[in-house]
């Protein structure tokens, strides 16, 4: 691949997965948006960030601190070969894009149990008791609405999107690349082809001490899935037999 070919490849892989990452950030903006709607949420939780701008922001971010370092955080560079995706680069892509997967699962839930203890069926004369008797005793506070323990379970939905968005704001490539690495391992499954390249780009980045760290945990990794193949063979074979002496009375 020439090197216009190459560039070419990378910005057209950005574009692309940065596009995905814009989507899911105006998806997560109607979800705040709406939370945000009633000031229960920032008396119990504080302001609540993007964080698929935090995601996006931290892979502007990578992709500079890489290309200082001659390397692509989306694509191998190498004149001349085949262009294949960065698995360093992926990995952390990746594990960036899976925190706000599951991030997104706590705004909905918060949506989903606020509406819930909103609605009809939670309006009884108990309910409308203690509603009256915290408005009597903070009428300036939204507090009276709900319930101590409703509050608190809204706030542990919105305390987990947080920690899901501060695990992004603050992601670092020598604490967290190994276990990127390892997660991406189980969907790609392609390590061991590419282990060189990985060897090579973690010099370039200066975290070759983390090398034998990488190695090992794919290893362990490799291990347990030879014991999940190993067990699902027993349990067949179980059925098999079990099948077979159901069939032969």
């Amino acid at each position: 691949m020439s090197k216009e070919q190459i560039e070419q490849y990378e910005n057209e892989t950005k574009e692309a997965i940065l596009g995905e990452i814009r989507k899911a950030a105006r998806g997560i903006y109607e979800l705040i948006s709406k939370i945000q709607d009633d000031e229960i949420s920032e008396y119990i939780a504080g302001k609540i960030y993007n964080i698929g701008i935090s995601a996006n922001n931290k892979i502007v971010e990578i992709s500079r601190m890489f290309k200082k370092h001659d390397l692509s955080l989306y694509c191998n560079k190498k004149e001349g070969e085949e262009l294949r995706e960065s698995f360093i680069g992926f990995s952390i892509i990746s594990d960036l894009c899976d925190r706000i997967n599951e991030s997104v699962i706590f705004l909905k839930d918060y949506i989903t149990y606020k509406d819930k203890v909103d609605g009809p069926e939670t309006e009884n004369a108990i309910s409308n008791f203690f509603k009256n008797i915290r408005y009597i005793i903070n009428p300036y506070s939204d507090e009276f609405v709900y319930t101590d323990e409703q509050i608190e379970k809204m706030k542990s939905y919105l305390d987990k999107y947080k920690e899901f968005n501060n695990e992004v704001y603050e992601y670092e490539i020598k604490d967290n690349i190994v276990n990127s690495i390892v997660k991406y391992e189980k969907k790609a499954k392609s390590y061991m082809k590419v282990k060189n390249d990985v060897a090579e780009d973690m010099k370039k980045l200066g975290l070759e001490e983390l090398i034998p760290q990488i190695d090992r945990k794919i290893n362990e990794l490799k291990n347990e899935k030879r014991e999940d193949r190993k067990i699902v063979r027993k349990r067949e074979g179980i059925s098999k037999n079990k099948e077979k002496a159901l069939t032969e009375k």
